[in-house]
């Protein structure tokens, strides 16, 4: 079983779930780019197969981690050993952000509710403490932050 996670230009691509699939099942038929990726996947893939080497280019010690890449024009579809999802899935989220790149979770093993995120979106930090329920709590700016401390504070807490 594999855990599946595409990439892509939010620009060109649908973002919106129905369409999104749609858009997938036509293109995926299309053959992969064999060649350099495109610019605005080159430094994404840079990074990613850093961390996931290619699976027909992984030394054996890390076997567990590779991944199998499918490059095309406006995505980048990935397939990884269910054994790494959640590192996977974290990982890849976090630079496609950073890349400036749409995220989707094909398998939606983590991201249930919203699949599809993309670069604008809000992103949450999490705080964790043994006071706070459930063990996380989700902030979107710097500023949250500060309120979460002081009621930490108030509480008489002060690690987090």
């Amino acid at each position: 079983m594999s855990y599946d996670i595409m990439v892509f230009n939010h620009l060109k691509v649908p973002c919106e779930s129905g369409r999104l699939h749609q858009w997938f099942h036509a293109h995926m038929e299309n053959d992969a780019i064999l060649g350099q990726p495109t610019d605005l996947f080159d430094t994404f893939l840079k990074k990613i197969k850093i961390l996931f080497p290619p699976i027909n280019d992984c030394p054996e010690d890390r076997l567990e981690y590779a991944c199998d890449y499918e490059v095309h024009e406006d995505f980048v579809y990935m397939c990884f050993g269910y054994s790494i999802a959640k590192e996977a899935h974290d990982i890849v989220k976090r630079q496609a952000k950073i890349c400036d790149l749409g995220f989707w979770d094909v398998s939606q093993s983590f991201d249930r509710t919203f699949p599809v995120t993309l670069p604008a979106d809000r992103w949450p930090m999490i705080i964790k403490a043994k006071w706070i329920r459930y063990g996380g709590y989700y902030v979107y700016c710097y500023e949250e932050i500060r309120k979460v401390l002081i009621q930490m504070k108030t509480i008489g807490r002060s690690s987090v």
